[in-house]
């Protein structure tokens, strides 16, 4: 009887284990919950092109169903409340919008593990980042 408990012990750790390394990891997720990573912004009136090098900083975003957060070089610089609207417009090639309560609104489009928000407002910034 004690052998055939350590056996179903050991087969249910073999089951256990051996789920885990299947090559069909589990799914990506898809929504705009999630840890970002800052690639590039693109923008402005002289149209220019900043990144982690250039401005030598990293910048994370972490969202999730409640909060915002913003860090820049691993220290949080900003934590607010956020609601996801979606509106009948389709500009961006996007109709969802991130309202932070802070009033700042960004046009949001989620596309294939990649971020972007645009700045609403005349010749402003794209901001690219890459799911973590």
């Amino acid at each position: 009887m004690k052998n055939k408990q350590i056996l179903a012990l050991v087969l249910g750790a073999f089951l256990v284990v051996s789920a885990c390394r299947k090559e069909t990891a589990c799914e990506q997720p898809t929504g705009i919950q999630g840890e970002w990573v800052w690639k590039k912004s693109v923008g402005g009136f002289g149209g220019w092109t900043l990144t982690p090098e250039s401005e030598m900083k990293t910048q994370t975003l972490k969202i999730d169903d409640i909060f915002y957060e913003e860090y820049v070089n691993d220290s949080l610089i900003l934590r607010v409340e956020y609601d996801l609207d979606i509106r009948d417009e389709v500009f961006f090639g996007t109709n969802q919008y991130l309202v932070l309560e802070t009033g700042t609104e960004y046009a949001a489009k989620v596309e294939d593990q990649k971020l972007e928000l645009y700045e609403l407002c005349f010749d402003c910034f794209t901001h690219y980042y890459e799911r973590k």
